[in-house]
């Protein structure tokens, strides 16, 4: 585990923690880790561990009352949820394949990224660890889940 030291971070009187993990590794072995440095959240990245292994780091994270913010619309347990559906990207890259089947040189296709994300928040998740959204955050959110 490596401790970042972002002077953003820094200002808000929080350490950023990554821990990169091997593809094999196992969350019951790996989170437990995380219950030892008092942390407060976790940020979880749309990576193959997280998504194998989503409902056992939110069941580990919920029994250490930690939050969770994950960057992937698919992970309905967190309790913020900010990033772009894998349906856009998916659509994305389709577009891409349709040009280069109809003869385009991929070298010159433009550099294309995602320009819609979305908020989400889950209402009962926060009810579970205790945790009060403000208005101004809900009234932002894009979906609730109740």
């Amino acid at each position: 585990m490596r401790a970042f030291r972002l002077p953003v971070a820094m200002s808000l009187a929080f350490a950023l923690f990554a821990m990169l993990l091997p593809a094999d590794a196992q969350p019951a072995t790996k989170v437990p880790r995380v219950g030892l440095l008092r942390l407060e959240a976790l940020f979880l990245f749309a990576d193959p561990f997280t998504v194998t292994y989503q409902k056992r780091i939110f069941d580990l994270a919920t029994k250490r009352r930690l939050a969770t913010t994950c960057a992937s619309l698919e992970s309905t347990d967190c309790l913020l949820i900010y990033g772009t559906s894998r349906l856009e990207m998916f659509r994305l890259a389709a577009t891409y394949v349709d040009k280069i089947l109809k003869g385009a040189k991929p070298a010159d296709l433009p550099v294309e990224q995602a320009t819609k994300f979305e908020l989400i928040v889950n209402a009962r998740t926060a009810k579970t660890l205790g945790i009060v959204i403000p208005r101004s955050i809900l009234g932002r959110a894009d979906r609730v889940i109740q």
